[in-house]
C-alpha cells in the first residue's frame, strides 16, 4: 500500500513534498514507487506518478539492458529514429506461458496526444529474428512538480504461439514511434516482464494500462469524440445534467458479418473524488453503419464493467471486461460501427446510473483476427488459411475450393449432390473461390430451425454461376435468377428445417475466381431475438412501440398479440424494409389481420413496398386480447416495421372521474407545439436544479383497494444545454419517465403521504400531437394512502426526482393538459368537500435582527409544493416579508443618467423567492434579486463591443443565498452579484461575514481594420476582494456602476478594476465609476460645468425610494417561479397574484408590452418598455437618447436570469470548509500566484480542492470556501495540502505561509497548523497528524 503523503511528518508542522527521482520512478527495485492518481476530483487533478506491476514476476530473470540513446539525469532517452532501449531477457521458464509486459516510460508533457495518450514503438524478437513490431498506445499522466514531463505507463501481452524454438531466451526493445512523442526517456526498470494473468480483461493494474491485443490478433481503434470532464488524459462522464458523453466511430471493421470482440477499459467511482472498488455501471449504446455511412440498426444495453482494481492500488479505478455481439446480431450490408456511453438511457427505459465513469480514445478497441497468417475465418480452430490454388490469399480470407483435399480448413469440392453428405460444415466468414475446369462448388453449414443465413457472392469478370440454396433434403429453398455477376439474398430456415444446409454454385459461363460471405444469425422479430410464433397458439406476446420483424421463404407467417386496455384504441401499422441490397424483384408484400380472442377477424390491410398496410381499432369497454398475423404472399420476402400504438387515457368501466383542478408549472406552448391551447410542456431547469411539475387535484375518492392512475401525454425533445443546436437523448424515443407523488387537503393543509415514484411512459402513438408522439403511464396507489382526505387529494408530475440533492436534466420533454390524467374506478366513489386551487397556509409573521442578519417566523417556512400558489414549497406570507427586509440598497454614481429620467424610464426590484437545492431536500432559502432597469446608457468603454455598448432593457442579478437553521429561522451567508459578462465579467460572490476575493475580467483593446473600430478580446484577470456593506437596517448595499449598473459590493473595488487594457501594454484604459460624489461648489468656470451636470443630494428629497447620497431603495415584487408565476404579462395587472393594491397600482405601466418569464413580444428579451423611436431626453447633456429599432439590442429576458445560476453561488453553498490562510511578515511574503487546496482524509480520499486566487499579500489573511457537493465520500478530514500552481513566477513568486486553519462546517471541527515556511514553486506542504 502506498504511504499516506505526510507520512512521518510531525502533527502541526509542514513537511515539503518533493516527487521522487525519475529514475526511482522507474526503477524495478529500490525506491518505493508512487501512487498512481487520475481522481475524479472535480477540477484539476492533483497527480503523481509510478506504476504498480500488472504481473506476476517470473524468478529468476536475467535482464540485460542496453540502449543507444542519450544519457541525461539518470534516464536513457531516445531522440532520434535510430535510438533503440534494448532488453535481453533469459531464464525464462521452460514452461510455455503467456507474457505480460508492463512498460514504463518519460516523455516531454506537450507531447500528451489530445485524448491523454502517449504512442511508444514496441519490438519483440528471438536472436536474430524480429517476430512483431507494433505500436503501443499508453495512457499518460503529468509529473507534476517535474515541470514539463509526464509518464506512460501500460501493459501488453506476448502469446506463446508467437514464440518459437527456445523459449528461455527473447528480446523486447522500445524506440520513438512517428505517430508518437519525439522523445523518450527510459531506464533499465521501463520494462517488467511476468507471467499474463489468466484473461486480460482482469489483469490488475495501479497505473491503467490499454489493454492490448494479442500479437495473434489486431487491434482497431476508433475515432473518438466526447464532452466530458478532461482529467489526466481520462474524460469523466459524470455531469448531473447527463449531458456527458464518450462516443467511438470505427467507419470500417474488417470481417465485420462474422461478429464483434471489444475491449473495454475504464475508471469508475461512485463521486467526485469517491472511493475505490467500484464496478463501471453506464449505458452502452451501439449501432451499425452501411456502405454509404447510413444508419442500419442500433441498441442499447446497461453495461456493468467489473472492477479489477488490486487492493494495494491506492485509486482502484480500474474496470475492464471483454464484450462480445454474435454474427447473427450483425445485420446484413453493415461494414461499419458506433459505439456510445452515458450515464443515463437513450430510450428514458431505465433510470440514469449515479457511477462517475472515465473514458479515453483507447477504452474501447475491437479485436481483428490475424494479419493474414493466421486464422481469420470466424471460428476458433487456429487453421492456416494458405490456398492450395497456386494463389496468395494475402487479404486475410480462407481459400476453400480446391479439388484436392489438402485445404486445412477440410472443405470439399464435389462433382454432385450424391456427393453433398461428404462437404464438411463451413464456420460463417469470407471465402475465395476457383471455378474453371470444374462446373460445381458444394459448400455446407449449420443452420438452426429459428436461424436466418445472409449471403452475398461476387464473381470475376466473365464468370456467370447459378447460386444454389439447399435445405437437410436437399431442396431448393430459394429461386434463384441465372447468370449473374453480383449476388445477395437472406434466407430463414422454418423451425422443421435446422441442421445442414448447402450452397450449390453452378459455373453457367466462363471462368474465374469468386468470394461470398455468408452470416448466421439468430431470428430477431419484435426486437425480442427469437423468431415470432407460426400459429396463433404460439404468437409471441408484445408491447408498444416500433418492432421488427423479418418473413422468408421458408418462415412466411408471423403471429403476434397485444393486450389492450379498456377504453384504448389500436393502431397496427407494417411496413416493408427491404434491404437495399436485395433485387426490387424479390420484394414481398405482406397480408396483415388483426382477430380477437376467438379468433374472429376484427380488420385486415395489405402492406405493398410502397404502400403500407394501416389497421385501426376502436376503443372497447372492456380489456381484451388482440392477435396480429403478418404472412407472406407474393415475393421471397424480406424484413418488415411492425409499428403499434395505443392511445387514449382510458375509460375505466362506467367511472371515469376527471380532475377538478389542474395547475401546471410547464410553459405554456398552446398552438405553438401544434396543439389546442392549455397545454403545458415541462423541462427541467438544471442550473436551479429543479423541475417543472404539474398538479391534479380531485375531490372524488375511489372506493377501491387500489385506486388507478392513468395519464396520457405528449412527447417532445429537449434541447442539450451545453449545445443549443442539439437534443438530448434518443429520437425517436421508445418510452419516457417521470416522477409521480401524492397527498391530500384536510382541514388543517396539505401533506404529501406519497412518492416521488418512477413512472414508465410507453409510446403509443405517432399522431395528434405537435411532435408526433405521445405515451402513457399508470399507477396504483393504495386507498389506504389517501383515506384520510378531506377536502380533496392530489397528484403530482414532474420529470425529475425531486428528493435528490442535484436533479439531472430528462431528455425527453413531456406536454399534458388538464385532462391528461384521470382516475378509474370499478366501484362506489366517495365525494369529498372539494377545493378551489391552492389552498391558503394559515397567517404567519417574520421578524429580522439586523445586527446578526437572521430572519425568524413563528410558524413553518414551509408548505406542500402542490397546492403552494407558486409551486415551491415555501410559504407565501413568508416569502413576501423575507424579500422586504432582504431588499437591497443600489448606491449610484452622481452622473448616473437615469436620474434624468427616472420618470420614464423606471427601475424596480423583482424577486423569485425559492429553495435550494429542491424543496425535498431544502438547505437555503434563495432570495433572488433582480435590478431591473428600462435602460442602460453605455459604459465608458462603449467601444468595447458585447459587453460596454447601451441597450434597451438592463437587469443585474443580487442573488441572496440564507442559510436554513430550522423550519422557521434563517440566516444571511451569501450575496451573488453579476457585472458585465465574457471577456469583461466582474460577478462576485461575497460571503455575509467573511472577505472574499474573485476574478475581474480585462478587456485587450485593439483597432479592428480596416473598420478602425476598437474591438475588445479576452486579455487577464485582476483580483478584486472585499467585504459586504450593510445598512443600518441590516440590508446589503450594492453599488452600482455609473450607467453600466454592474453591481459591486463597495465603491472602491469598483472604481479600481480595469475594464479594458491596451493590448499590447496591459495599460489600463478604462474602468468603472462608482458611489456619489457630492460635486464642488462653483469657483470657476470649469467647476461651474461640474456643479450643473451632476446631481445634488437633496435633488430626490421628495422620491420614497431615495434614502440619500445616491441611495435608492427600490420598489420590490415577487415574481413567482417560472411555471406557477405571480406577475408574468406585465400589461395584464388582473393576471397578477398576491400583490398588494397598492403595489398593483405602481407596476402598472411601468414595462409596457413586456413579460418576466415569457418575454417580449415573443423575442425572448427584455427591452425595458422602450420602443422604436422612444426619446430619453437629456435636458443638461443636450444627447438625447433614441431608442433602436433592432429587438435584438435588448437585454435577456428576465426569466432567463431567475433560472441560470451562476456555478459561483451554487459552489458557495455547496461549502463545507473553510480555510484560512494566514500570511506572514517577512520581506516579500506575498504572491500573485494561484495557491492550490486540497483536503483529503485518512485513505487519501480527496474532499475537496480549489484554485484560489487572491490578496496573499503581507501579513495578511485570506478566508477560503471550498465546496463539498458531490465530495465527500470518504471519512473525516486528515491531511491539507497546499502548493503553488506555478502559474506566476514575478520578481518575488514565493509565498511565506504563515499558517492555516481549517473548519469542517458540517461536523463543526477546527484545526490550525503552524506552517511558518515558505512555499516555492518547486514544493508544496502537507499538513496532519
Amino acid at each position: 500500500m502506498c504511504p499516506a503523503p505526510h507520512s512521518g511528518t510531525p502533527r502541526g508542522h509542514a513537511a515539503t513534498h518533493r516527487w521522487l527521482p525519475l529514475l526511482a520512478v522507474l526503477s524495478l527495485g529500490g525506491a518505493p514507487a508512487a501512487c498512481s492518481s487520475t481522481r475524479d476530483s472535480g477540477g484539476p487533478a492533483t497527480t503523481t506518478t509510478g506504476h504498480a506491476s500488472s504481473t506476476t514476476t517470473i524468478a529468476p530473470v536475467d535482464v540485460g539492458f542496453s540502449s543507444t540513446g542519450t544519457e541525461r539525469d539518470g534516464l536513457s532517452w531516445l531522440e532520434d529514429e535510430a535510438a533503440v532501449a534494448h532488453w535481453q531477457l533469459t531464464d525464462l521458464p521452460a514452461e510455455p506461458v503467456d507474457l505480460a509486459v508492463d512498460v514504463r516510460a518519460v516523455i516531454p508533457a506537450d507531447a500528451i496526444a489530445d485524448d491523454g495518450t502517449g504512442t511508444v514503438g514496441f519490438t519483440y524478437g528471438q536472436d536474430d529474428r524480429v517476430l512483431a513490431t507494433q505500436d503501443l498506445i499508453l495512457p499518460a499522466v503529468p509529473l507534476g512538480d517535474d515541470a514539463g514531463l509526464a509518464m506512460l505507463s501500460g501493459s501488453t501481452i506476448i502469446a506463446t504461439s508467437d514464440l518459437s524454438g527456445q523459449f528461455t531466451e527473447m528480446w523486447v526493445e522500445l524506440a520513438t514511434s512517428p505517430s508518437g512523442p519525439p522523445s523518450l526517456g527510459v531506464a533499465p526498470g521501463s520494462l517488467t516482464v511476468g507471467a499474463a494473468p489468466a484473461a486480460l480483461d482482469s489483469n490488475p493494474v495501479a497505473s491503467p494500462p490499454i489493454p492490448a491485443a494479442t500479437p495473434s490478433t489486431t487491434r482497431l481503434d476508433g475515432e473518438f469524440t466526447t464532452n466530458g470532464d478532461l482529467i489526466s488524459g481520462w474524460y469523466w462522464v459524470r455531469d448531473a445534467a447527463l449531458t456527458h458523453y464518450a462516443h467511438w466511430d470505427f467507419p470500417a471493421v474488417p470481417n465485420l458479418a462474422g461478429g464483434v470482440t471489444a475491449q473495454l477499459h475504464v475508471l469508475a467511482t461512485d463521486g467526485y473524488g469517491g472511493g475505490p472498488g467500484v464496478d463501471a455501471r453506464y449505458y452502452f449504446s451501439y449501432g451499425f453503419l452501411g456502405n454509404d455511412g447510413a444508419p442500419l440498426a442500433q441498441e442499447t444495453e446497461l453495461l456493468v464493467i467489473p472492477n479489477v482494481s488490486p487492493a494495494e492500488d491506492p485509486v482502484g479505478y480500474t474496470a475492464q471486461d471483454t464484450w462480445t455481439l454474435d454474427a447473427e446480431h450483425v445485420p446484413l450490408g453493415a461494414v461499419g460501427m458506433w459505439f456510445e456511453a452515458t450515464r443515463h438511457d437513450p430510450g428514458r427505459l431505465g433510470e440514469p446510473t449515479t457511477e462517475h465513469v472515465a473514458f479515453n480514445a483507447a477504452s474501447i478497441g475491437l479485436l481483428i483476427g490475424g494479419d493474414g497468417t493466421g486464422d481469420d475465418t470466424g471460428d476458433d480452430t487456429g487453421n492456416d488459411d494458405s490456398g492450395n490454388d497456386g494463389t496468395s490469399d494475402d487479404d486475410g480470407n480462407a481459400d476453400t475450393d480446391g479439388s484436392v483435399l489438402d485445404d486445412p480448413d477440410g472443405l470439399a469440392d464435389a462433382d454432385s449432390t450424391t456427393d453433398a453428405d461428404d462437404v464438411g460444415d463451413l464456420p460463417p466468414g469470407t471465402y475465395h473461390g476457383t471455378l474453371d475446369g470444374e462446373n460445381e462448388d458444394w459448400f455446407a453449414f449449420q443452420l438452426d430451425g429459428t436461424q436466418l443465413v445472409d449471403f452475398s457472392i461476387d464473381t470475376a469478370t466473365g464468370l456467370f454461376i447459378s447460386v444454389e440454396l439447399h435445405n437437410p433434403s436437399n431442396d431448393i429453398r430459394a429461386p434463384q435468377p441465372q447468370e449473374i455477376g453480383a449476388h445477395t439474398f437472406s434466407h430463414a430456415a422454418g423451425r422443421s428445417d435446422g441442421g445442414r444446409w448447402y450452397f450449390h454454385f453452378v459455373r453457367l459461363q466462363g471462368e474465374g475466381t469468386y468470394t461470398f460471405t455468408f452470416v448466421v444469425r439468430d431470428a430477431n422479430d419484435g426486437l425480442l431475438h427469437l423468431d415470432a410464433g407460426d400459429t396463433f397458439d404460439t404468437a409471441t406476446s408484445v408491447g408498444v412501440g416500433d418492432l421488427l420483424g423479418e418473413l422468408r421463404y421458408d418462415d412466411p407467417a408471423d403471429y403476434y398479440e397485444v393486450d389492450v386496455i379498456a377504453g384504448r384504441t389500436l393502431t397496427a401499422t407494417v411496413e416493408t424494409t427491404t434491404a437495399t441490397t436485395e433485387p426490387t424483384a424479390w420484394n414481398a408484400s405482406f397480408e396483415v389481420e388483426l382477430r380477437d380472442a376467438e379468433l374472429d377477424l376484427l380488420t385486415d390491410d395489405n402492406a405493398y413496398p410502397d404502400q403500407p398496410a394501416s389497421l385501426f381499432l376502436e376503443a372497447d369497454g372492456s380489456d381484451r386480447t388482440v392477435f396480429i398475423r403478418i404472412e407472406r404472399y407474393s415475393g421471397v420476402g424480406g424484413p418488415y416495421r411492425l409499428r403499434i400504438a395505443i392511445s387514449g387515457a382510458g375509460e375505466c368501466g362506467d367511472t371515469a372521474i376527471a380532475a377538478t383542478d389542474f395547475r401546471s408549472g410547464g410553459e405554456p406552448k398552446g398552438i405553438l407545439a401544434g396543439l389546442q391551447d392549455g397545454w403545458f410542456w415541462m423541462e427541467t431547469e438544471p442550473a436551479a436544479a429543479r423541475g417543472q411539475t404539474s398538479t391534479w387535484a380531485f375531490d372524488r375518492l375511489p372506493d377501491d383497494s387500489a385506486v388507478r392512475v392513468m395519464i396520457d401525454v405528449q412527447l417532445d425533445r429537449t434541447v442539450d444545454p451545453n449545445d443549443g443546436d442539439a437534443w438530448l437523448g434518443a429520437w425517436p424515443p421508445m418510452a419516457a419517465a417521470a416522477y409521480f407523488s401524492y397527498g391530500i387537503v384536510t382541514d388543517e393543509g396539505s401533506v404529501a403521504v406519497g412518492g416521488p415514484q418512477f413512472v414508465t411512459l410507453n409510446v403509443v402513438s405517432r399522431s395528434g400531437s405537435g411532435s408526433g408522439f405521445a405515451a402513457v403511464g399508470e399507477l396504483d396507489i393504495a386507498h389506504a394512502e389517501l383515506g384520510d382526505a378531506d377536502a380533496a387529494w392530489w397528484i403530482r408530475v414532474g420529470l425529475i426526482d425531486p428528493s435528490a440533492p442535484r436533479p439531472a436534466r430528462a431528455p425527453t420533454a413531456i406536454g399534458v393538459s388538464s385532462t391528461s390524467l384521470m382516475l378509474c374506478a370499478g366501484g362506489p366513489v366517495e365525494e369529498l368537500d372539494g377545493f378551489d386551487g391552492p389552498v391558503e397556509p394559515p397567517a404567519i409573521t417574520v421578524t429580522y435582527d439586523a445586527t446578526s442578519r437572521t430572519m425568524t417566523s413563528d410558524a413553518s417556512m414551509f408548505v406542500e409544493p402542490a397546492t403552494d400558489v407558486d409551486g415551491d414549497g415555501l410559504h407565501q406570507g413568508f416569502e413576501n416579508q423575507a424579500l422586504a427586509f432582504a431588499n437591497p440598497i443600489i448606491a449610484l454614481d452622481e452622473e448616473e443618467l437615469w436620474q434624468y429620467w427616472l420618470d420614464d424610464a423606471p427601475t424596480v426590484n423583482f424577486v423569485q423567492a425559492t429553495l435550494w437545492p429542491s424543496y425535498a431536500n431544502p438547505q437555503y432559502v434563495v432570495l433572488g434579486y433582480l435590478n431591473t432597469w428600462a435602460y442602460d446608457a453605455g459604459g465608458g468603454a462603449q467601444a468595447i463591443d458585447v459587453t460596454q455598448e447601451a441597450h434597451r432593457g438592463d437587469s443585474e442579478r443580487i442573488w441572496e443565498a440564507w442559510k436554513i437553521v430550522d423550519d422557521r429561522t434563517m440566516t444571511l451567508e451569501w450575496v451573488n452579484t453579476s457585472a458585465h459578462a465574457s471577456y469583461t465579467e466582474h460577478s462576485g460572490i461575497w460571503h455575509a461575514s467573511d472577505r472574499q476575493c474573485t476574478k475581474a475580467y480585462v478587456a485587450k483593446v485593439f483597432v479592428q481594420l480596416p473598420s478602425m473600430k476598437l474591438k475588445g478580446d479576452w486579455g487577464f484577470f485582476e483580483v478584486m476582494c472585499d467585504d459586504l456593506e450593510f445598512s443600518d437596517d441590516g440590508r446589503v448595499v450594492m453599488h452600482s456602476a455609473e450607467n453600466k449598473h454592474a453591481m459591486y459590493p463597495s465603491g472602491a473595488t469598483c472604481e479600481s478594476i480595469s475594464v479594458g487594457a491596451d493590448i499590447d501594454t496591459g495599460i489600463r484604459l478604462w474602468g468603472e465609476d462608482c458611489d456619489w460624489v457630492e460635486p464642488p461648489l462653483p469657483i470657476d468656470t470649469l467647476n461651474y460645468s461640474l456643479w450643473l451636470l451632476g446631481w445634488h443630494d437633496d435633488d430626490f428629497d421628495d422620491d420614497p425610494q431615495y434614502k440619500g447620497f445616491g441611495r435608492w431603495l427600490f420598489d420590490v415584487y415577487n415574481v413567482g417561479e417560472p411555471g406557477y408565476p405571480l406577475i408574468d404579462d406585465l400589461d395584464e395587472p388582473t393576471s397578477w397574484i398576491g400583490l398588494t393594491p397598492a403595489q398593483v397600482a405602481a407596476l402598472t405601466g411601468l414595462y409596457p408590452t413586456e413579460a418576466v418569464w415569457t418575454g417580449h413580444d415573443d423575442f425572448s428579451r427584455f427591452c425595458g418598455g422602450l420602443e422604436e423611436g422612444d426619446v430619453l431626453a437629456m435636458p443638461w447633456y443636450a444627447l438625447d437618447k433614441v431608442m433602436p429599432d433592432d429587438p435584438k439590442n435588448c437585454s435577456t429576458k428576465l426569466g432567463g436570469k431567475f433560472t441560470t445560476w451562476q456555478p459561483m453561488f451554487i459552489d458557495a453553498m455547496a461549502s463545507r470548509y473553510r480555510v484560512t490562510l494566514a500570511t506572514g511578515t517577512p520581506t516579500g511574503a506575498g504572491t500573485d500566484d494561484v495557491v492550490v487546496i486540497d483536503l483529503h482524509d485518512a485513505d487519501g480520499t480527496l474532499l475537496a480542492t480549489k484554485q484560489y486566487n487572491g490578496e496573499l499579500e503581507n501579513g495578511s489573511t485570506d478566508i477560503v470556501y471550498l465546496p463539498s457537493y458531490g465530495l465527500g465520500n470518504g471519512g473525516d478530514l486528515a491531511t491539507v495540502s497546499i502548493r503553488r500552481a506555478g502559474t506566476d513566477n514575478g520578481v518575488f513568486p514565493d509565498w511565506y505561509l504563515q499558517s492555516v486553519t481549517v473548519q469542517d462546517l458540517a461536523n463543526d471541527q477546527t484545526a490550525t497548523y503552524v506552517v511558518d515556511q515558505w512555499i516555492t514553486s518547486g514544493a508544496g506542504i502537507v499538513l496532519g497528524p
